[in-house]
C-alpha cells in the first residue's frame, strides 16, 4: 500500500501555485505561463507581492486592467473599465489567492499574481476574474543577455492575453540562454520587450520609449526614481543604429525588477543567435544601470499596499 501511494504521489505534477476564479479555488497543475497560454482571450496583468499581504503598485494595476479592458472592447461591461468599480473586485480575488497559497504552505516571501479578466456578452455584463498566485522567483542569474528580433506589438495599450500566444515563434528562436526579446520597429527603435519595458543608458542620460509601449509598473518606479535622483531621461525609443555608443542596457518586469544586461545580440531575421551576429556587452557591476537597479530595489516595500 505504501509503496502504490508514494508512486501516485511521485506520478502527480508538482503543484506550484493556486488558481481562483471569481473567489473559488479551481483545480489547475499547469504553470502559470501555461495556464495563461490556454486560458480564455482577455485582458490580464502580473503583479509582485512585497511580503505576504501587500501588492507593488497596487492602484496602477488596477487602473492598467481598466485601460486595457477599454483598448481592446468598447463594448466591455461597466463594472470591469471603471477602476473605481473594479478595484474592490480585483482586491477581493487578489486575497482570495494569497491566502489560499499561505494556507497551502507553498508562499515564501513574496508571491507573483498574475490577474486575468475575460469578457462575454455585454448585454448581460458578464465576465470572469482569475487570479493565478504562485511564489515568485528569484532575480535571474548573470550573464543578462537579450536578443533583438521580432516587429512591435499591434495595440500596445492594451495588456492582451492574445499576445502570450502571438509571441511564441519569436520565444521559440531565442536562444536558451536568452533572458528577453528586444522588439525593433522598421527605423531599428528598441521600443520594449516581448515582457518587458526596455532601456539604453547614453552617457549619464536613460533612454526608453515615451509611446508606443506598454507602461509596466516598475517603468513607472524607474521614472521616478530618475526624477529624484536627478538621471536624466529622454523618452525616446534607445535606437539599434547607436548600440556601440551606448554605456548599458537594462529591461524591467515585475518578477525581474529592473535587470541590467550584460550583452545585447542582433542574430539575422528568422534565424537562431551564431557567433557571427553584432554583439555589444556591458559591464554591469557598475555606472548608471547597476545604481538604478539597486535604487530600484529599495523602494519595492514604500510602493506597495495591504489588501488585507
Amino acid at each position: 500500500f505504501l509503496l502504490g501511494l508514494q508512486f501516485f504521489l511521485s506520478a502527480r505534477p508538482l503543484m506550484t501555485g493556486v488558481l481562483v476564479r471569481n473567489g473559488a479555488v479551481e483545480l489547475c497543475e499547469l504553470s502559470s505561463k501555461a495556464w495563461l497560454k490556454n486560458a480564455p482571450r482577455g485582458a490580464y496583468t502580473t503583479a509582485r507581492t512585497y511580503g505576504p499581504r501587500s501588492v507593488f503598485e497596487w492602484g496602477f494595476h488596477v487602473e492598467r486592467m481598466a485601460t486595457s479592458i477599454r483598448a481592446m472592447s468598447a463594448s466591455a461591461p461597466a463594472a470591469i473599465i471603471d477602476p473605481q468599480q473594479l478595484a474592490p473586485r480585483m482586491k477581493h480575488e487578489c486575497a482570495a489567492a494569497m491566502r489560499e497559497l499561505s494556507q497551502r504552505g507553498l508562499a515564501p516571501e513574496h508571491q507573483r499574481l498574475t490577474v486575468l479578466i475575460a469578457w462575454g456578452d455585454q448585454s448581460q455584463g458578464e465576465f470572469d476574474v482569475y487570479t493565478y498566485a504562485e511564489p515568485l522567483p528569484p532575480l535571474p542569474a548573470p550573464p543578462i543577455i537579450v536578443e533583438v528580433r521580432g516587429a512591435p506589438r499591434v495595440n500596445p495599450l492594451a495588456k492582451d492575453s492574445e499576445w502570450v500566444r502571438a509571441r511564441d515563434p519569436l520565444l521559440q528562436l531565442k536562444a536558451p540562454n536568452c533572458e528577453e526579446i528586444i522588439l525593433a520597429g522598421e527605423d531599428g527603435a528598441l521600443l520594449e520587450g516581448a515582457s518587458t519595458n526596455f532601456y539604453a543608458v547614453v552617457g549619464d542620460t536613460l533612454y526608453t520609449a515615451g509611446e508606443g509601449v506598454l507602461m509596466g509598473t516598475v517603468r513607472k518606479l524607474v521614472l521616478e526614481v530618475c526624477a529624484r535622483e536627478g538621471v536624466p531621461v529622454v523618452l525616446e525609443a534607445p535606437n539599434l543604429a547607436t548600440l556601440s555608443s551606448w554605456q548599458g542596457a537594462m529591461v524591467s518586469s515585475t518578477s525581474r525588477l529592473l535587470l541590467p544586461v550584460n550583452e545585447v545580440v542582433v542574430p539575422k531575421p528568422d534565424h537562431r543567435a551564431d557567433e557571427q551576429d553584432r554583439r555589444m556587452q556591458f559591464d554591469t557591476s557598475c555606472g548608471l544601470a547597476r545604481q538604478l537597479a539597486d535604487w530600484v530595489a529599495k523602494e519595492v516595500e514604500a510602493n506597495s499596499e495591504a489588501l488585507f
